[in-house]
């Protein structure tokens, strides 16, 4: 009986990874529209599938400058209710990019191969506009939308700087049952990677 369980659970992962393999890729990109003149921000660009590779971001443009990138993280999610299972992953690629003077960029579309296709990103433009800070030579971060500002990488965290909060998706389970964990991280400082 345990055998035929098995094979059982091994054909719907067998499915499941094919509608995988044959649903449509697409890679996203995500930046500010608007930074001030000496800052640096994020720029991300995400594929959602896991067969992913030869990733290549557009020129950036004179006026923006890579500090650090790619980075890589991965996230898989598989769910079983009621005898339906579904999951999904993807692949972030994220770069740290300083704006070092006025004007209004357009970053050109980034290209993957994923899926046995090559997908592009859109083009993003970001406008780039005030007076860089006079803070040492050292720039800022861009702020987040709920207006704190993240502080530079490598100074000092208290309590205060970072919380980490894991909650989960069943309060009472059965022995051998899956319960999902998620993991949400406030934080004030810059995060270069996190690991589980």
């Amino acid at each position: 009986m345990k055998m035929k369980t098995r094979r059982y659970f091994l054909l719907i992962l067998q499915l499941t990874v094919a509608c995988l393999a044959a649903s449509a890729q697409s890679l996203t990109v995500n930046a500010p529209s608007h930074v001030e003149a000496g800052e640096n921000f994020r720029l991300t660009y995400t594929v959602n599938t896991q067969d992913a590779q030869d990733f290549r971001i557009g020129n950036v443009p004179e006026g923006l400058e890579i500090i650090t990138g790619p980075y890589t993280s991965s996230q898989s999610t598989y769910q079983m209710v009621n005898g339906h299972t579904s999951s999904s992953s993807s692949i972030t690629y994220t770069f740290i990019i300083c704006a070092l003077k006025n004007g209004t960029y357009t970053i050109p579309a980034a290209h993957v191969h994923a899926g046995g296709k090559n997908i592009a990103s859109q083009p993003v433009k970001v406008t780039v506009s005030g007076q860089a800070p006079n803070n040492g030579g050292a720039p800022k971060m861009h702020e987040d939308n709920d207006g704190h500002q993240m502080r530079q990488a490598g100074s000092a965290i208290t309590g205060n700087d970072l919380f980490i909060k894991v909650s989960a998706n069943k309060r009472r389970v059965h022995e051998q049952e899956p319960i999902l964990l998620s993991y949400k991280v406030y934080t004030l400082v810059d995060l270069i990677s996190l690991e589980g």
